[in-house]
């Protein structure tokens, strides 16, 4: 089977130490601050062209897909774009599109309302505008999953790329803060702190990566995706004994455990649980300093692990996961390894 690899990530979010006031929206949002990406300027980065009409997870996803490429060193020239594909993952798209396009049909008649506005109520629309943008002509999916998606994404990437659909894919997922997101968290997961941002990695089989002297800063080990009882330590901890098995990598070789606090209390207690009973390692947050991005969360939690592999420079016996969990029952792992050197 062939090994794949990180060669580049890419990272747009929030900027500052702390969340901020994120009111104005009418109707008011319930959260009163968030970690919002303020310095990010869609305009100024990506054309009027780009931002005209697509909403800001979009954009969010084609600027740090934009990152991702120039941190590899990758162009998408005439010779590469074919080979070059976009998986995201999402919970269900736009949800200001989503809303905003259904709210406009109910207060003007349908016949009158923007055609601009549909394609924001298309899931893949962010993969979409990606290839767009960037000139990518490879294979484009999108998967949703909801906090799982960056595991998902990962996961579909690697089946896409061994089935030899593409030479290279860039991977993620993004999420945007808006008004009605706020509205949507405060039903879901009342009292996060919400965040927007976008993560992205370019994953590609190492031969490709060797080819074009593109050195790996890690190597991913296995992906697992499972329906369990999220609230159970003992079926979390059997799911992530799973995905060492698979990647080949003992536990006591982690050296890095990215958990998200999902604000279900039974479920955030049972996944510490399972990680302190098998991992030599605690649980590393991350809302402190980026908020709960929620679909993106995880997608963000890998372009960071892959950083800091190639930062400490691991062997390929060292090992680090990401663990993802959505509530409703569904369980993703995440396992990256230190590249063959």
């Amino acid at each position: 089977m062939n090994t794949l690899v990180i060669t580049g990530t890419g990272f747009v979010g929030p900027d500052s130490s702390g969340p901020v006031p994120a009111g104005g929206a009418n109707p008011a949002p319930p959260a009163g601050r968030a970690f919002l990406a303020a310095g990010f300027d869609a305009e100024a980065e990506l054309g009027r062209r780009t931002t005209r009409f697509n909403h800001r997870s979009t954009l969010l996803a084609v600027a740090a897909c934009g990152a991702a490429l120039r941190d590899a060193g990758l162009v998408a020239d005439e010779d590469a774009a074919d080979g070059i594909g976009v998986t995201l993952g999402t919970m269900c798209g736009s949800v200001s599109g989503l809303v905003s396009s259904g709210w406009a049909t109910f207060s003007s008649r349908p016949f009158n309302v923007d055609p601009s506005c549909v394609p924001n109520m298309v899931i893949n629309t962010a993969a979409g505008a990606v290839a767009i943008k960037h000139g990518l002509r490879g294979a484009n999916s999108t998967v949703a999953g909801g906090p799982v998606a960056g595991v998902n994404a990962l996961r579909h990437a690697a089946l896409t790329l061994r089935a030899g659909h593409a030479d290279t894919i860039l991977v993620g997922a993004s999420d945007e803060y808006g008004v009605y997101e706020a509205w949507l968290a405060a039903a879901l997961r009342p009292g996060a702190v919400l965040g927007e941002g976008a993560g992205i990695i370019v994953l590609e089989t190492i031969e490709v990566a060797s080819r074009g002297g593109r050195p790996a800063r890690a190597a991913v080990g296995a992906v697992l995706t499972r329906a369990i009882d999220v609230t159970d330590a003992v079926q979390i901890r059997a799911l992530v004994a799973d995905a060492l098995r698979a990647a080949g990598r003992p536990s006591d070789r982690v050296r890095h455990v990215a958990l998200r606090t999902t604000g279900d209390a039974l479920a955030d207690a049972a996944a510490r649980a399972a990680v302190s009973s098998l991992l030599p390692v605690p649980p590393s947050y991350r809302e402190h300093r980026i908020g709960d991005c929620y679909s993106a969360h995880a997608a963000i939690q890998l372009a960071e692990l892959a950083d800091l592999a190639g930062a400490q420079r691991w062997t390929s016996d060292d090992a680090g996961l990401v663990l993802a969990l959505d509530p409703d029952g569904l369980a993703g792992v995440a396992v990256l390894t230190g590249p063959e050197r």
